[in-house]
């Protein structure tokens, strides 16, 4: 019998029930609100106050005149026009400087190379290029030590002093310099190449800065926004970091490609709110080793960079390095063999570029002291200023000094003035 059969056997009487009372076959009415039992009272036999209600908060509107770029036209105007104040950051490079526009400004650089195509060796001469310009650089090396980075500079400058009287074979290797007289023996040549070596980078080595012990992108972040802080009277800083695949993942991430794609992200925002340009080496795909320089869509192009397609949309710079053979060549060249040559023919090609052109510079890469060159062949520089005129190297102490006693003096000046 179902419900409906159960309710046809009451009478009316039966089915009209008391006030109050529930009707026969029907689910008991909900009570409208459950008694509430009373709160405790203290040992003092006092109520405690009842708990506030919550009030609902109001919606805050969007301001969107913030975003009305007819609001902000005039200070966007402004700050073109104060955009001559800083100038570009050169790489050294004239035809790399050409299709980056007058040098590198704000933004993302990221560069993908071959194994041994001597992507921290370029780093390395953009770090000592722009010091030698007055800019302060910061570089993050989380594969090199210091002291590995500063032979290898060393070594670069030997190469340099040798080339002003067609004597580069003086120069020692970054290992020769850093292990002395158990890398062999030292002629009174070679010892005065090295003293002019270092009064040279000395003129400038107060604009480098080497972070070995920082990993993770927060310490990065922090560091650089620190330091424009406490430097706010000069020009944002060249910013280096080698390489991205060795930074520590975020310990959320769901996975490293997730955990790339948001150290990307990151270094853009910050080549952003810093204002700086920011360089970073980059890994290459194993399956992109044997490509070309993206000449076509079957080999190493914009998706070259391990582990992460975040690389290829945040980067305002994308560029390749790779073997000129690679290049220009019919593809039938060995690995093996361009690695062992010095000096090597080797190629940027420059994929993506924001602010520039795309394009392609092709270098001469003198391993054994660290050196690149787009010209053949280089041009020697002038070393006036690390001799006297008696053509001797001038007292180290003087050299790594002169610097600080000008700016010191400019402020005495700057005082005397005021």
């Amino acid at each position: 019998m179902n419900d409906f059969e159960e309710l046809m056997n009451y009478t009316a009487e039966q089915l009209i029930p008391p006030d109050g009372a529930p009707i026969p076959g029907t689910p008991a009415p909900i009570p409208a609100a459950m008694p509430t039992a009373e709160p405790p009272a203290d040992q003092s036999g006092a109520q405690p106050a009842p708990a506030p209600q919550q009030q609902p908060t109001e919606r805050q509107q969007l301001d969107f005149t913030r975003y009305c770029v007819g609001n902000r036209l005039a200070a966007l105007r402004q700050k073109f026009e104060d955009g001559d104040k800083v100038k570009p950051i050169s790489t050294g490079f004239p035809r790399l400087d050409d299709i980056f526009i007058g040098g590198m400004r704000a933004g993302l650089y990221v560069m993908s190379a071959v194994p041994s195509w001597g992507k921290s060796a370029f780093c390395g001469q953009l770090m000592d290029t722009a010091a030698a310009a007055g800019r302060n650089v910061l570089y993050f090396a989380l594969e090199m030590s210091t002291e590995e980075l500063v032979a290898r500079s060393i070594s670069r400058e030997m190469y340099l002093d040798g080339l002003i009287d067609n004597h580069t074979e003086r120069a020692k290797s970054a290992t020769q310099i850093m292990y002395g007289t158990r890398c062999g023996e030292w002629s009174d040549a070679e010892r005065s190449a090295l003293d002019r070596a270092y009064i040279r980078y000395q003129m400038y080595a107060d604009c480098v800065y080497i972070f070995e012990d920082v990993h993770t992108i927060e310490g990065l972040q922090g560091i650089v926004k620190e330091f424009i802080k406490q430097t706010p009277d000069q020009p944002p800083p060249l910013v280096i970091l080698d390489y991205l695949q060795i930074m520590r993942m975020p310990a959320d991430a769901k996975s490293t490609v997730d955990g790339l794609d948001r150290i990307a992200t990151d270094l853009k925002q910050l080549s952003r709110d810093a204002q700086c340009p920011l360089f970073v080496l980059s890994s290459m795909n194993r399956d992109s080793y044997k490509g070309n320089g993206g000449l076509n869509s079957n080999d190493s192009g914009l998706a070259s960079g391990r582990g992460s397609g975040g690389i290829e949309f945040s980067a305002d710079v994308l560029m390749l390095g790779t073997w000129l053979k690679a290049v220009t060549g019919d593809g039938k060249y060995s690995d093996y063999e361009e690695k062992k040559r010095d000096p090597r023919q080797v190629v940027i090609r420059v994929l993506k570029n924001r602010a520039g052109r795309n394009g392609q510079v092709e270098f001469t890469y003198r391993s054994r002291v660290n050196h690149f060159t787009d010209e053949e062949p280089p041009k020697p520089p002038q070393f006036g200023s690390v001799v006297d005129a008696q053509g001797r190297p001038l007292d180290i102490k003087r050299a790594s000094t002169r610097r600080r006693t000008r700016r010191k003096s400019q402020d005495q000046d700057e005082d005397a003035d005021d």
